[in-house]
């Protein structure tokens, strides 16, 4: 054991050069926003467009942007955004979302 560690400790170092890095300045980049979102103002719940200010219930829209960001592939997906929702199987045992 002692034989094995003095040997390995024992040879000409074999390690890797240092490599030379030379700096590069990027040019400076700016970023702006100035969307401000979705904003859904009809809807098509009723048999006729009716502005969403008009309807007597809660309405949740989840934008196409956030669909996209959070890679939504499924319906449960998508509704997970929306509170008040939960899933169930309906076959008996607990209720609610449970994954």
């Amino acid at each position: 054991m002692t034989m094995g560690v003095a040997s390995a400790f024992g040879g000409p170092a074999l390690a890797q050069q240092a490599a030379t890095s030379t700096e590069v300045e990027l040019p400076t980049v700016q970023v702006q926003d100035n969307t401000g979102g979705f904003v859904a103002s009809t809807t098509g719940v009723a048999r006729l467009p009716v502005p969403i200010f008009d309807m007597a219930q809660q309405v949740n829209v989840v934008t196409e942007e956030v669909i996209r960001q959070q890679n939504v592939t499924t319906l449960d997906q998508a509704l997970r955004n929306i509170s008040g929702i939960t899933f169930s199987a309906g076959e008996g045992g607990q209720q609610g979302d449970n994954p």
